[in-house]
């Protein structure tokens, strides 16, 4: 018997996969060692955050929802649901996606913040 997965497991199992990545790696002065694994993570923070969003516009979009093509239509599709989720999704893709992922930034206060937003995202689909 298989049980379905829900959006919300979904998105929780990438953030907690996520996060057993980041224990693969040391911390030196508060900065994680490796960046290959802090990219990896992050890399699934923010898939993680793309599966509950997708839920949430479903939920709200009702009959007119099609998958977002990419991150600006993501930004401007939340927009258009409410300012608080608009702005916790800007902070996770500034944190997360653009600073860890992209720019190798690999700061643990950045990406500890970036998974404490995304936390708050997946939460608004439990």
């Amino acid at each position: 018997m298989t049980i379905a997965n829900t959006p919300y497991k979904v998105a929780m199992e990438y953030l907690d996969n996520a996060k057993n990545t980041l224990s693969k790696t040391k911390i030196i002065d508060d900065e994680y060692e490796d960046v290959k694994y802090m990219k990896t993570a992050a890399n699934m923070v923010f898939l993680g955050v793309r599966v509950a969003l997708d839920e949430y516009l479903k939920r709200h979009e009702k009959g007119r929802f099609s998958k977002p093509k990419n991150n600006d239509e993501y930004h401007i599709r939340v927009r258009l649901q409410g300012e608080d989720l608009s702005t916790l999704f800007h902070l996770v893709y500034i944190d997360v996606y653009l600073a860890c992922e992209y720019h190798e930034y690999n700061s643990v206060a950045a990406m500890e913040r970036g998974l404490e937003n995304a936390q708050k995202i997946i939460n608004t689909i439990k």
